[in-house]
């Protein structure tokens, strides 16, 4: 009897393993309230395994990296949602259309906007450097308009809102809601957020004397 109590035991493992190894593929990881489902590309992209990522992207067609039951992410997305340096230094060789991609989420955010959103600041002046419109993506069509400085002061992250600054973000744009950067680090009491685009915007206007 004890035999064929082990026996059991040692057969109820195996399966337990062997169906753990072929849901690997499909590992599903719970971040920040949403689960994606990870395929392939991206486990090795959360992994930083920079070999296999390289091989994933060889072919002449861009695999997805992560999807849900609604959207589906490439590697520029996944990179930014693991907080991986590496990967999208080496996604930013491999691809050059950083502006033209528009992810269909909820907010249609630009890449730059979603580091911001994540307060990322390595990662958006990686962007920053390789030519990304500071200023996001808006097309005629999008529910919500959301920039990447909006982001940056909506997190109060000083450090961002300056580098976004840096690379000359527009002041005079306006969210859904009609405000302006301005007028969102005041609605959200960012008194230091505030204080930097008011002197940023005393500077522009007496530059603008100088010149003229």
């Amino acid at each position: 009897m004890k035999i064929i109590n082990w026996t059991l035991l040692f057969i109820a493992a195996f399966f337990c393993c062997f169906d753990s190894v072929k849901a690997n593929p499909l590992r599903q990881d719970t971040i920040r309230d949403v689960t994606y489902q990870l395929y392939p590309l991206g486990v090795a992209c959360r992994d930083n395994d920079m070999a296999t990522i390289k091989r994933l992207l060889a072919g002449k067609d861009e695999p997805m990296a992560m999807g849900n039951d609604f959207y589906e992410f490439d590697i520029f997305y996944t990179a930014i949602y693991f907080d991986k340096e590496d990967v999208l230094k080496y996604a930013l060789t491999r691809y050059k259309d950083i502006n033209n991609r528009l992810y269909s989420d909820e907010y249609g955010l630009t890449l730059l906007t979603y580091a911001c959103k994540l307060s990322n600041v390595k990662l958006a002046r990686i962007l920053l450097e390789h030519g990304i419109d500071v200023n996001g993506y808006q097309s005629p069509y999008d529910t919500y308009k959301v920039y990447p400085i909006m982001e940056a002061i909506a997190n109060n992250n000083i450090e961002l809102v300056k580098l976004l600054l840096e690379y000359h973000a527009d002041l005079n744009i306006k969210d859904s809601n009609g405000n302006t950067p301005l007028a969102l680090a005041k609605e959200i009491g960012a008194k230091e957020v505030e204080d930097l685009l008011l002197q940023w915007k005393e500077q522009q206007k007496n530059n603008a004397n100088n010149a003229g």
